[in-house]
This record gives C-alpha cells, sequence and structure tokens, in this order.
C-alpha cells in the first residue's frame, strides 16, 4: 500500500526520497500557513536592508530581514511566538513601534523617519494603535497647557481673580481624561494595546508623578513593585529595561533622605528578586541590567546590597564579568579586612625610587586612601593634581595616600607621576596586576581608605567624598605620626 501525497500520484515505499521531500514541503507549508505577515512599502527606502525585531526581556532578536525592493516594498513572516511589540528597523533611523498579533499587518509611508506620515492599511489592532497614538499627542499637549494654566492661577489669585476660570480648567482636564478612559474601555481585553499604553503612560508621565507628593509617588513605587517579570505581556513589551529604569529613577527622586532612599531601593530589588526566584536565566539577564543601571548612577551601596543578596542566592555563574564584580563587593565591603599590600621595592615619590619601602604597612599611617587609575583614564588625569594639592594637610592628619597605576609602560607611568608628592606605585602588569586583582578592581579611578590595621572604612566615588569623609573624621584628630617622609 502506498501513500498519497497529491491527486495522481501514488508514493510508493521503494522512493524514500520522495517520501522525504513530501513530508519536507508539507512541514514548509504548516509553517507558513501558521505565520502572520507583516509587510508595505516606504517609498524613500529604496532596496534598503531593513529588519523586524522582537522583545525578549531586556534584549531584542531579529524575527526578520529583508532588502526592501526597487520601490520600497518588503515583507516580513512571523510567528506566535513572536507575538508582541515590535520594531521595524531600517539604517540609520529611529525604529517604528508595531504589534505582532493573529493578524496580517499592512503599513505605507514615505520613511520610518517620518512616522507622522506612515499610514496602517490593514491590521485592526495597529490601526487602533496609530489612531491612539496621534490623538494621544494632541491630549497630552493639550493636558500640558491646562496644567500650565491651573498653577498658574491657582498661584496668583490675588492677580487673576476668577475662580469660575479654575473650575472650568478642572472641567476640561476631567473631559480629556474620560477621552482617554473611553478609548481604553472600547479595547478588547485580551488585546496587547489594553495593557501596553496603560503602562507606558505610566512610565512617560514618572517626572510628572515625582512632582505630585509623597502619596502619588507612593502609588507609583507600590504599582511598579507589583510588575510581573514573567508574565509574557511584559517579557515582550519593550517596556521592561524603561520600568526598572524608572522604578529606581523615581525612588531616587522622590525628595527621600539617602538612608531613607536606599531603604526603598534594598525593598524594591527584594522584590523583583522574588519575582524571578523561578526564573534563573531571566533573573541573570535582568540582575545584570539592573546592576549595570545602578552603578551609572553611582548608587553604589544599593549595587552591593544587589551583589550580596545575588550572591547568597548563589545565582551567578563563577566566570561572568557581573560574578567577578559581584565578588568584590562582598571581599570588599566596609568593614572587611583589604589584602596585604606588597609594593616589592618599586614604589616612586616625586619620580624617586623609594628603596626601601615594601609593605605598606612599615609607613606607620593612622589611614590609608588608594587610588587605582592610569594615565589613559581621563579622570584620573583630571584629578591627581588636585589630589597633589590636598596631600600636605591629609599626611599631616594620618592619611597616607597610595596611587596604584594600571599602567604597562614605565615611561606612560614616570610622565604622569614624576611630580607627585604621594607615593607611586605600578608592576605594568595593567588589569593582571596581583594588587589590582586582590582589590578587584574592574573600573579607574577607584578608591578605597583603610585604617591602619586595613581595615575598609569607606568606598569613595568621587574627591568630593574623599574629602568630606576626610574633614569629618581626621581633621579633629591628633596626629602624632605623619605619613611616611623619605
Amino acid at each position: 500500500m502506498g501513500f498519497k501525497c497529491k491527486k495522481g500520484f501514488q508514493l510508493s515505499r521503494r522512493s524514500p526520497w520522495v517520501f522525504q521531500f513530501c513530508c519536507a514541503f508539507l512541514g514548509l507549508t504548516t509553517t507558513a500557513l501558521s505565520a502572520q505577515t507583516l509587510g508595505g512599502n516606504l517609498t524613500r527606502h529604496k532596496q534598503t536592508p531593513i529588519q523586524l525585531l522582537g522583545f525578549k526581556g531586556l534584549d531584542t532578536y531579529v524575527i526578520a530581514q529583508d532588502t526592501t525592493d526597487e520601490m520600497g516594498g518588503f515583507s516580513f513572516l512571523f510567528k506566535k511566538e513572536d507575538y508582541g511589540m515590535a520594531q521595524i528597523i531600517v539604517p540609520n533611523e529611529n525604529p517604528f513601534l508595531v504589534i505582532l498579533s493573529n493578524e496580517e499587518v499592512l503599513l505605507e509611508g514615505p520613511s520610518l523617519q517620518d512616522p507622522a506620515h506612515i499610514h496602517i492599511q490593514k491590521g485592526a489592532e495597529n490601526k487602533a494603535f496609530e489612531h491612539f497614538a496621534k490623538e494621544q499627542a494632541i491630549r497630552d499637549n493639550a493636558r500640558s497647557a491646562w496644567d500650565f494654566l491651573e498653577t498658574l492661577y491657582a498661584q496668583n489669585g490675588a492677580i487673576l481673580k476668577k475662580p469660575s476660570v479654575l473650575r472650568d480648567i478642572k472641567k476640561e482636564q476631567k473631559r480629556i481624561q474620560n477621552q482617554e478612559d473611553a478609548f481604553f474601555a472600547n479595547l478588547p481585553k485580551q488585546s496587547m494595546l489594553h495593557r501596553y499604553i496603560p503602562l507606558r503612560n505610566m512610565l512617560n508621565t514618572l517626572p510628572i508623578t515625582a512632582q505630585k507628593g509623597r502619596t502619588q509617588i507612593n502609588k507609583a513605587i507600590a504599582y511598579l513593585r507589583k510588575l510581573d517579570y514573567t508574565d509574557t505581556f511584559f517579557l515582550k513589551s519593550g517596556l521592561m529595561q524603561k520600568s526598572i529604569e524608572g522604578h529606581f529613577w523615581l525612588i531616587e527622586n522622590a525628595g527621600l533622605t539617602l538612608d531613607s532612599s536606599y531603604l526603598q531601593m534594598q525593598i524594591s530589588i527584594d522584590s523583583l528578586l522574588d519575582n524571578l526566584k523561578n526564573q534563573t536565566e531571566l533573573r541573570q539577564s535582568i540582575s545584570e541590567g539592573l546592576f549595570d543601571l545602578l552603578e551609572r548612577h553611582s548608587l553604589f551601596q544599593a549595587s552591593e546590597y544587589l551583589a550580596l543578596k545575588l550572591l547568597n542566592g548563589e545565582t551567578c555563574e563563577a566566570e561572568t564579568p557581573l560574578a567577578y564584580k559581584l565578588e568584590a563587593y562582598r571581599k570588599m565591603k566596609i568593614g572587611n579586612i583589604a589584602p596585604e599590600i606588597n609594593l616589592g621595592y618599586r614604589a616612586f615619590r616625586q619620580g624617586r625610587l623609594l628603596k626601601s619601602l615594601n609593605a605598606l604597612d612599615s609607613l606607620k599611617a593612622t589611614h590609608y586612601l588608594l587610588v587605582f587609575g592610569a594615565s589613559w583614564c581621563s579622570h584620573c588625569e583630571a584629578m591627581l593634581p588636585e589630589l597633589a594639592r590636598k596631600y600636605a594637610d591629609w599626611s599631616q592628619m594620618g592619611l597616607e595616600l597610595v596611587y596604584v597605576s594600571l599602567d604597562d609602560s614605565l615611561q606612560a607611568f614616570y610622565a604622569q607621576t614624576a611630580t607627585y608628592p604621594f607615593i607611586c606605585y605600578s608592576d605594568f602588569k595593567k588589569w593582571a596586576s596581583p594588587i589590582v586583582k586582590s582589590f578587584h578592581v574592574f573600573a579607574t579611578p577607584t578608591f578605597y581608605i583603610l585604617d591602619a590595621q586595613r581595615k575598609i572604612k569607606v568606598k569613595p566615588i568621587s574627591l568630593s567624598q574623599i574629602e568630606s569623609w576626610v574633614n569629618h573624621n581626621l581633621k579633629t584628630e591628633e596626629t602624632k605620626t605623619p605619613g611616611f617622609r623619605k
């Protein structure tokens, strides 16, 4: 008995290659039928590379790519696993946002650089998105104008004696909001837009929320803490990074004391990690993004808290760059004893070799400021002359300054340090230097202040923080033993 593949064609078991071809053809046909199409014409993008990118958490991935034809036409196929927000990308222009769902999408326009003139020809949800975006821009402008007038009349009541105007302003603000609410009420609850637009609007208005007082700020933070990072909608929304950045920006700008701000960040970190506790790969990706965000904003107390939480939870792979940074926070946190510092009789002061200096302990200072830098670090170059000017006063307070250079050239090291009055050292091994590795240095400049027992007292992030700590902690102390002198 044979297998019927097409009308009038009998397939014998003796023709396995024919059978395999038919199966492959049917498989491709099934895939094509299960996929949806996004296509269109961009008349200014003729014979141009074009991509369709999907979102997956903090990352994007290529769904499809094409080259437009001589008329600017293109066509993409996408599957059910790609459903969500996506971007159409061409070189050197802003991306154009679209919704991928169980419907064909067709758009036309001149170029992605001119989104106001791109029109959705087919695709109900994308048409609704286009309609909302155009109307919302007008509503947002009107709302900003009315908000300005409301503040003006409220703060200048003695001059602008028109209580009725304030009532009319509030009435119009309410009407605009009702119009927006009506749009959402008419959206199907299962649609991407039903959840996407409210979240995007909330994130876009966080700067306004930060000015509205404690109640509104707390409400927004509570909302952001409840976001489910494992939810398919959120993973495919393209809003995850903006949500994390907005969340911690709002805490940072909520008008709290520094200690209260860090406490709120710790609560938010706990909430986020708890939400991701059963998603190892996603937890790793989001933690890395958050860690980078906190460090870029110099929120080192929060990044240290995140590092210790991750290490305690054993969620980080041992050989990743992130793992190295996390381990640095654990080993080099305030209160720990820093590694021994062996200068190997290679230290210099004002260009002269200090032949008798090996261990840092032999300097007999009450405190040590360690500065890790390099001649190729522009921030270091700008900072070192200022450190040199302050060194005389600081050394009289018992603070010895040791500059550890990551240069790999004696010439570069000497050119940078020859005139400085504090101790300068390099073994010319750059990042592979034993001192650099033992102190887990991964950026320049890096600072540590140690006491005489090498206990880490503080990890400053700037010259002003160093100066503030010295003035607060050392200025009133009697210094019996100034820094080492050769």
